[in-house]
C-alpha cells in the first residue's frame, strides 16, 4: 500500500456507512466534506480512489482524513507504520462489530486454557484457509477483468 489512493481505497472500504454496512457512496463522501466547508465532486472522489488523480489539496486531505476518522498522518506515503496501525485498529473494530465474533467471544469467556488455545488454533486455521482462497480468488478474477 504506497500509493495514495490504496489507502484511500483501504479507509474506503473499512469505514462504512452505518445506515447500510456498506462503503459511503461517493456522493455522500462529497456532500460530507462539502458540509465540512471543502468542495469535493463525486467524480473527483472517484478519481482519487481509481489513482487517476494522486495530489488533492491538503485541505480535501484533511477533510477525508477528518470523515473517515483518521489522522492526516495516515496519508504521508512515508510513514507506512502509522497506515498498517490504522487498517489494523479498523479491522479489529470492525471484527468487534460483528455479532458472531462477540458470540464467540462470550462464550469462551471463562473457558479453560486448552479450550481458548483450540479456539485460536481453530481462527488461525480458518484466517490461513481465507487467506489462501483470497490470493486463489484474486488470481482468478485478474484473469477474468483481462478477459473482459
Amino acid at each position: 500500500m504506497d500509493t495514495f489512493s490504496a489507502r484511500l481505497q483501504a479507509l474506503h472500504e473499512r469505514v462504512l456507512n452505518p445506515e447500510t454496512g456498506k462503503p459511503w457512496m461517493q456522493k455522500a463522501v462529497s456532500e460530507a466534506l462539502r458540509e465540512r466547508g471543502v468542495e469535493m465532486s463525486p467524480t473527483y472522489f472517484n478519481q482519487l480512489l481509481r489513482g487517476k488523480r494522486q495530489a488533492p489539496s491538503l485541505e480535501i486531505l484533511q477533510a477525508l482524513a477528518s470523515f473517515y476518522g483518521v489522522s492526516l498522518s495516515y496519508f504521508d506515503l512515508t510513514d507506512s507504520q502509522t497506515a498498517e496501525s490504522v487498517l489494523q485498529q479498523l479491522d479489529t473494530l470492525q471484527l468487534l462489530q460483528d455479532h458472531r465474533f462477540r458470540r464467540l467471544l462470550t462464550r469462551s469467556h471463562g473457558a479453560t486454557d486448552n479450550r481458548q488455545e483450540l479456539l485460536a488454533a481453530i481462527v488461525e486455521a480458518l484466517e490461513e484457509a481465507e487467506r489462501q482462497n483470497g490470493d486463489s480468488a484474486s488470481t482468478s478474477g485478474n484473469e477474468q477483468s483481462a478477459t473482459d
